[in-house]
């Protein structure tokens, strides 16, 4: 419930016509939290602390290799709702690294806005049914990818929330079977 709550004051603040830095989306999204569940408390702490979880959170197992043999043959973007700096230092301490990122505090919009798909479109140098891209949300990523031309897949670990997925929305369950799909996609 909490959890459920949370994504959808997260989700609130993506949707909001006007963009606010990331940590200003964490301030709404907690106060609304607050209001919520008749809650008080230091809501500059809050923020602190989630932003050191990001910082703390480790990649699945496979993604490193995965994404070093996918390096190998295609260029690799993140285009990413945090901001650019806490994103940078995240992927630093996952060992993790990308030719391209596109962060919404570059493009001042979060996805699923269609011109932070766009700035990927144009770093990559491709037209955009050749891009795939591999999200965990099917508002933020799927559709919002797909606004533009890009090929899409919704990533559903096992263990984690699963909200209905639309049908015809294609699932994958790691990046393993992201590398996978994008094999057989050149065949």
């Amino acid at each position: 419930m909490v959890a459920e709550a949370w994504r959808q004051a997260v989700q609130k603040q993506f949707a909001a016509k006007s963009f606010v830095a990331f940590r200003d989306l964490h301030r709404n999204a907690f106060r609304e939290m607050f209001t919520q569940f008749g809650l008080s408390g230091d809501l500059d702490a809050c923020i602190d602390e989630a932003f050191d979880e990001y910082l703390r959170v480790r990649a699945y197992p496979e993604v490193a290799s995965v994404l070093q043999q996918l390096e190998k043959e295609v260029a690799l973007a993140i285009v990413s709702n945090m901001d650019t700096m806490l994103l940078l230092e995240a992927l630093h301490n996952n060992g993790l690294s990308f030719t391209f990122v596109i962060t919404s505090e570059e493009e001042q919009r979060y996805k699923p806005a269609p011109s932070i798909f766009q700035r990927a479109i144009r770093y990559l140098g491709l037209p955009a049914e050749n891009i795939l891209h591999v999200g965990d949300s099917f508002e933020e990523d799927v559709v919002g990818a797909s606004a533009v031309g890009m090929g899409s897949l919704l990533i559903q670990r096992s263990g984690r929330s699963k909200d209905p997925v639309p049908k015809g929305t294609k699932v994958v369950r790691n990046l393993g079977e992201v590398r996978d799909f994008v094999r057989r996609s050149w065949e």
